[in-house]
């Protein structure tokens, strides 16, 4: 991965290990990451996509006891 802070739908999906089609899906449903209508194109900025994966963090699920 580059240095560059944005990312495209293609490296953003690499980044997260999702197809570039859900990143799609999240958008016209208005979930996932953060992204931004850059003329016609859409950008991901790195900064969000870490936050939003800082945010979205899930807490183990209990054992059950026996």
């Amino acid at each position: 991965m580059t240095d560059n802070p944005n990312l495209t739908p293609e490296q953003a999906a690499d980044y997260l290990h999702l197809s570039p089609r859900t990143l799609i899906r999240w958008r016209n449903m208005r979930k996932g990451p953060p992204w931004v209508k850059a003329g016609r194109r859409v950008i991901y900025r790195r900064a969000d996509v870490d936050a939003w994966l800082a945010r979205n963090v899930q807490a183990p699920v209990a054992e059950a006891s026996e």
